[in-house]
């Protein structure tokens, strides 16, 4: 891309030659570094977005303040291809193309790679939806507290603290089985609680990545029984929060006392 020839304006300039400058440095495709022999060369992951936990988004990802055993949920490497670099700021625009080839070292087709590639974005998806339950579990049992606390001894609403209570003891059982609620030190946790289902994701995500080309039979069976069992909790949870929730939040209603928020995209 010559960029002189572009015209981009200055600013938009350096932020987009700072962005062809990580490519060349790797050499995923030729251009002229003249332009670019001012700037300095930043390292490029080749990992694709990682987990979605709690608003986050990053190669490196989990439940807020888990220290996860053995490995971290990792994002899938950029399989081999062409890929194109966009680039927006202000009212200017800069796109261009790059290639990703094989590591020479792997024996493994672009195929395979592909293919491995999916089924880690399909665990990372897994994963990212347990563990965004988990955080919405938290959030609302808070609240649930926060309530219980301020009807006390109230003789009127002793049924209401009742539901409460229900509720509190049943979303607190499906997390214990989706995230470790003991410890949040996971490299002893497994060892005095039992592995729990996002530590498990986690693992399974490490050992597709660590393995040459497409993954084994094992992994696939794995990863369904894994995702079967996930989908048995979160559908419980759901069943809590749009029956029970809802049911809680009519009676505070008519009480004029705080309604439980419930959304899914709770902090």
């Amino acid at each position: 891309m010559d960029m002189k020839e572009n015209r981009i304006p200055a600013t938009c300039g350096k932020i987009a030659a700072a962005i062809l400058l990580l490519a060349l440095g790797h050499g995923l495709f030729s251009a002229d570094k003249k332009y670019f022999d001012d700037l300095n060369t930043l390292p490029l992951s080749y990992r694709l977005i990682g987990p979605f936990i709690g608003g986050r988004v990053s190669s490196v990802a989990g439940i807020p303040d888990a220290e996860y055993y053995e490995f971290p949920p990792l994002s899938p490497m950029v399989p081999p291809g062409q890929y194109e670099i966009r680039l927006s700021a202000d009212d200017c625009e800069v796109q261009s193309f790059l290639q990703v080839k094989s590591d020479p070292r792997v024996p493994s087709s672009v195929e395979e790679l592909k293919e491995k590639c999916r089924l880690q974005l399909e665990i990372r998806d897994a994963f990212s939806e347990l563990s965004q339950a988990v955080i919405r579990v938290r959030a609302i049992r808070k609240q649930l507290i926060a309530l219980r606390k301020r009807i006390g001894e109230n003789p009127e609403l002793q049924n209401l603290l009742i539901m409460i209570n229900g509720i509190i003891s049943r979303i607190t059982l499906e997390e214990e089985a989706l995230a470790q609620k003991e410890s949040n030190n996971y490299s002893t946790a497994p060892y005095h609680y039992g592995s729990k289902l996002d530590s498990k994701l986690a693992n399974l995500l490490y050992v597709v990545d660590t393995a040459f080309g497409s993954p084994n039979l094992q992994s696939y069976e794995v990863y369904r029984i894994l995702k079967k069992r996930v989908k048995k909790h979160l559908s419980a949870l759901e069943s809590v929060f749009e029956k029970d929730v809802s049911m809680v939040n009519g009676l505070l209603h008519k009480n004029n006392l705080p309604l439980i928020k419930k959304e899914k995209n709770l902090p």
